[in-house]
């Protein structure tokens, strides 16, 4: 139920802010063409294709590892970075501008400035952006800090997300 309203979340993200969509930097190094198993000069039906397959592979319902926390929590999190990954290729406008990103071959050498909320999000604040990751990115590993009490926040606020998203579209049409 939790991994079902977090990908409607995060799919109503995505319509709501298509333009922050910029990738500059995947947390693990790999491109989303590696999460997805195909090429760059891949087709939009062999990106499509490929997701289907994986996500049948990853989709964190179809395991049996109810017992193991831990394990649960890597497939959740291998999953979302599929559909991340899918979600930004499968739009042209997006996959241009990840590959534009991808190959402007920026380095992190001048970052230094650090973020004062370093223990919180536990990630670089640079001032040009160059290692900026999404915003589910960003999303998810704030939420991780807390553990299995961020997996209760973090429903609950899916939850809240969107209950205004539906509250605002009732009243969006009802005048």
């Amino acid at each position: 139920m939790v991994g079902r309203w977090q990908r409607n979340v995060q799919q109503t993200l995505l319509e709501l802010f298509p333009c922050r969509q910029q990738l500059f930097y995947h947390m693990e190094n790999s491109t989303y063409y590696e999460i997805l198993g195909v090429s760059k000069d891949a087709t939009q039906a062999e990106i499509k294709a490929a997701y289907y397959e994986r996500s049948k592979e990853l989709h964190p319902d179809k395991k049996d590892c109810s017992n193991d926390h831990q394990e649960l929590k890597r497939q959740n999190d291998a999953f979302v970075k599929l559909t991340t990954a899918y979600e930004v290729l499968k739009v042209p406008e997006r996959r241009q501008s990840y590959d534009i990103s991808l190959n402007s071959n920026r380095s992190f050498a001048g970052c230094t400035e650090q973020s004062s909320f370093d223990g919180l999000f536990s990630h670089s604040q640079c001032r040009n952006r160059e290692k900026s990751a999404s915003l589910i990115e960003m999303y998810h590993g704030f939420w991780k800090n807390f553990g299995a009490f961020g997996d209760c926040l973090r429903f609950l606020m899916q939850s809240l997300v969107v209950a205004v998203v539906v509250v605002g579209i009732l009243l969006q049409f009802s005048n």
